[in-house]
């Protein structure tokens, strides 16, 4: 006689990689928070298994992730998947990215299951450009505009109204977008940096050659 007992489904071996850009945003937990939510979230509707988690603090931008190849080296040894929130949380780098897909470890963004490697390596290319609304941790510079807000504007403020509320935010961020020197400017202020961008093409424009009319 066969055994019609139903077999218990094997669970999916899961190692999940959670990244943060800042110190500041790994102290708070706010970022890491989400990503750790979305993919718990996802793992449960998919009956997987999680057997290592790896956070990281660093930006997208570079390549040298200790927590990462720690995560890669055990997807290997368990042949488990990894499993991250967004693609970006991986690296903002497209060559970074293709050089994982060759790598022989699965890996997965919960907030796009079902791409092929093609889609995620075009999704790569635009990561930095586009987000999900409401979820500022996916992209590092607006994350990073959310934290100078909350810290110098609606953390120092008192609102007793609406109004007060409007004209003291529309006075920052005319400060932030004018006054304010910003580190990927050369700290200089925007104001300064479009006057000595219009200094610098005024002095390197090629002389206009003057006009001589022609005799009658």
């Amino acid at each position: 006689m066969t055994d019609a007992t139903p077999r218990e489904k094997t669970k999916t071996l899961a190692v999940t990689y959670y990244r943060v850009s800042t110190q500041r945003q790994g102290i708070s937990q706010l970022g890491l928070l989400a990503q750790r939510s979305a993919v718990e979230r996802f793992l449960t509707h998919k009956q997987g298994k999680i057997i290592g988690e790896f956070v990281e603090v660093e930006t997208g931008k570079k390549s040298d992730r200790p927590q990462l190849l720690e995560a890669l080296a055990l997807c290997k040894k368990k042949k488990a998947t990894l499993v991250i929130a967004t693609l970006d949380r991986l690296a903002r780098n497209v060559h970074f990215i293709s050089g994982l897909m060759e790598s022989g470890v699965e890996f997965l963004a919960v907030d796009m299951p079902t791409k092929d490697r093609f889609m995620l390596h075009v999704q790569a290319a635009f990561a930095a450009i586009y987000i999900d609304p409401g979820s500022p941790w996916q992209n590092g510079q607006v994350e990073s505009f959310h934290n100078r807000l909350r810290d110098e504007c609606l953390n120092r403020e008192l609102f007793p109204s609406v109004t007060e509320a409007r004209v003291v935010i529309e006075e920052w961020r005319r400060l932030y977008n004018r006054i304010h020197p910003h580190s990927n400017l050369g700290f200089q202020s925007p104001d300064e940096c479009a006057t000595n961008y219009e200094r610098l093409a005024l002095i390197s424009a090629p002389a206009t050659p003057a006009f001589r009319s022609m005799p009658a």
